[in-house]
């Protein structure tokens, strides 16, 4: 059916003159972020961590001018629930000792009386260890945010700091205030069969790796042709560059198997012929197609433990360099057996208790998180953790 051309017509000849005058008034807002908008979200972002520190330091405080009343109420909601994070890190031998931050803010929306700034904040955290002291590992991840200002005056005062997405996979220092202090999401009974790995007994490796830096466990990085420090390399050089000769799937699910699969490959894992893709038999990436195996977390652990590559550890404290780590974090009603996530172990350090077990990955791209971190935010939830010993 055709449709009549009048139906087209239907702003007014008059209108478009006003319209095009509020479309180049909101664009000449929207063109420049006013002076102080970045320094005000990074005043936020540093005080935010220092609530996590192990540190004497005076801390740095967003002054009152430049925060609403709702975000001073926020605040001290976030800065008790950091406190408590402090303090039960402390009980697995590690804090944070110190950190820095950077903000930029990519796009600036002015609205009149409120305004919108999409920025990402990168951060590093430096780890210590109660037992040895300071690990020399620094913790950084970079987070995409939305912050919220109201004007107050002729003045921009920030409102609130949203993260983007969901939060999961990040260190204790992000809070997302809706879900705090009474988050309460998809609670389920822990897993049981295979999987669950558990933290495994203080201060003892049962099954150690052969390169894990135990007194008296000295090998080589090279086992079974596969090169652990070239696995480990290529996670390190491209957690936040992504390598241009892969394809990313960010917006279709997460990119973290996909990710560690390419560390494998850099550590000489072969791939298999090609196959059907959604076959766990096949692990296979081409400039066409991939295996469901390369980029979906449960069809990963179905060929790496089916194929013989891994093998099932019992207890987080045995992991060691370039192994893999997965879990299912618990807040949603998937079945407990399929993982959300898919990590690399990137650095080791032997303790003598918790021993520093460091995982690098992507959605939410984090170079060297520590693993007792992330299994103390999702201990709630009852998450469950796959060690898998390549």
């Amino acid at each position: 059916m055709d449709i009549p051309r009048r139906s087209f017509l239907s702003i007014s000849a008059a209108a478009v003159p006003a319209l095009a005058g509020a479309t180049a008034a909101k664009a000449a807002r929207d063109s420049q972020t006013p002076p102080g908008i970045r320094d005000t979200v990074l005043e936020a972002i540093v005080e935010r961590n220092q609530f996590i520190l192990d540190s004497s330091r005076t801390p740095r405080k967003l002054g009152d001018q430049k925060s609403s009343d709702k975000y001073k109420v926020n605040r001290l909601i976030a800065s008790q629930e950091l406190k408590n994070r402090k303090g039960r890190l402390a009980t697995y031998g590690f804090a944070y000792s110190s950190g820095s931050s950077s903000v930029s803010v990519d796009a600036w929306e002015d609205l009149g009386s409120t305004a919108t700034a999409k920025v990402t904040e990168t951060t590093g955290l430096d780890v210590l260890s109660y037992l040895k002291g300071p690990e020399n590992v620094t913790t950084k991840y970079k987070a995409n945010h939305t912050a919220l200002f109201v004007r107050q005056g002729n003045d921009w005062v920030i409102d609130e700091l949203i993260l983007d997405g969901e939060q999961h996979g990040l260190p204790m220092s992000v809070v997302e205030i809706s879900l705090t202090p009474t988050r309460q999401l998809h609670r389920r009974s822990p897993a049981t069969g295979r999987g669950g790995a558990t933290p495994g007994p203080n201060g003892v490796v049962t099954d150690p790796k052969s390169n894990a830096g135990i007194p008296g466990q000295v090998r080589p990085m090279t086992t079974a042709g596969y090169d652990y420090n070239a696995m480990i390399n290529y996670a390190v050089n491209y957690v936040f560059y992504y390598n241009p000769q892969y394809r990313s799937y960010n917006d279709t699910g997460g990119d973290c198997t996909n990710f560690v699969s390419q560390a494998a490959f850099a550590g000489q894992w072969p791939m298999t012929e090609l196959g059907y893709r959604g076959d766990a038999r096949y692990w296979y990436y081409d400039w066409q197609v991939e295996s469901w195996s390369w980029i979906n977390t449960q069809y990963f652990k179905y060929f790496i433990l089916n194929s013989g590559r891994t093998y099932e550890l019992a207890y987080l404290n045995d992991l060691g360099p370039a192994d893999f780590v997965q879990i299912h974090w618990g807040t949603d009603p998937t079945p407990a057996d399929v993982p959300d996530h898919t990590m690399i172990v990137t650095l080791y350090s032997w303790t003598g208790g918790r021993n520093g077990i460091y995982l690098t990955y992507h959605s939410r791209d984090t170079l060297n998180q520590l693993i007792w971190d992330l299994y103390d935010q999702y201990l709630p939830y009852n998450a469950t953790w796959w060690a898998h010993r390549t």
